[in-house]
């Protein structure tokens, strides 16, 4: 059904920017589409059908003349948001969903009811058709609204809702709150701020409470505590062969503990070995017991 309060450029599928011959063109155009005998054909009531007619008719019988259309356009804006009590409460009452107990009830992490999923897409879903409503009432094109992802459900793999949750934490706004009234174009890029700010906290709540990514985060934790403790078990035994290692003192190689006291008693023989030919000023050649290298007794122990 027609509605009520649709912007006059959007009633014939055109731009602000549009010329007059492409106005005339739209027109003759919809007007065989739109006429009401091929309406009832289509399953539109009698009124339904009527009043689209209706809708296109006096759509072009403004942007047809030229004066007609230059108040229009100079007006649109204040036409076009004069209803719009329940389009800034929706924008609003985005407040209420970041209290407990004010924000969306769910129940469960169902797609469907009163499910988490179901609950929190409607309310997503609700603020891009913001957007998109705002850009067709102005006359500009669908395309400065970008595709926003769906939220998807417990099902959903893993990069669905990453992109999900990066669109709305990055959310931008295309509304200018030109329909407030009293605020200058300083305090209206204010507001525009505010509301993109409220937009992404309110997506960063949903996405703190979402299962998919706490089971995600419990994962990756556990995975770095995994990793952690196999960090410290290798220092631990890093730690522990090294109190286990001894350095031999004839040729400098590493032993363990358990050969500690062949170690020392090594030393001693060789100790009293050398010791034998110092007074005869000999110097003779031994073995490390360990890495069976020769050295000078002597020279080893001076």
């Amino acid at each position: 059904m027609a509605s009520s309060n649709r912007c006059l450029y959007e009633v014939l599928g055109l731009t602000v920017n549009s010329l007059p011959e492409e106005i005339r063109s739209a027109y003759k155009k919809l007007a065989l589409q739109c006429h009401p005998d091929k309406l009832l054909r289509s399953g539109l009531t009698p009124d339904q059908a009527t009043a689209q007619f209706q809708e296109l008719n006096f759509a072009y019988s403004v942007l047809s003349d030229p004066k007609q259309r230059a108040w229009y356009d100079s007006h649109r804006t204040r036409i076009l948001f004069s209803d719009l009590d329940s389009f800034i409460s929706s924008v609003l009452s985005l407040f209420f969903h970041f209290s407990h107990p004010a924000f969306p009830a769910f129940s469960g992490y169902s797609d469907y009811g009163n499910g988490f999923y179901k609950v929190y897409s409607d309310l997503f879903d609700k603020i891009h058709n913001n957007e998109i409503n705002f850009v067709k009432k102005v006359g500009l094109g669908l395309e400065k609204v970008p595709d926003a992802p769906r939220m998807g459900n417990l099902q959903s793999p893993v990069k669905a809702v990453s992109e999900f949750y990066n669109y709305w934490r990055g959310f931008s706004t295309v509304m200018d709150f030109r329909w407030v009234k009293g605020k200058t174009a300083l305090e209206r890029e204010e507001l525009k701020g505010e509301y993109n700010e409220r937009v992404r906290k309110m997506a960063e709540f949903v996405r703190k409470r979402d299962k998919r990514v706490l089971d995600l985060l419990g994962m990756v934790n556990e995975h770095r505590k995994k990793i952690e403790r196999e960090r410290k078990q290798l220092e631990e035994l890093e730690m522990e062969k090294k109190r286990k290692e001894y350095v031999c003192e004839v040729c400098g190689e590493k032993f363990q503990r358990e050969k500690r006291e062949q170690w020392r008693k090594r030393v001693q023989d060789v100790a009293e070995f050398g010791q034998s030919f110092v007074e005869e000023e000999e110097v003779r050649e031994v073995q490390c017991w360990r890495c069976i290298k020769t050295t000078s007794a002597w020279d080893s122990f001076v």
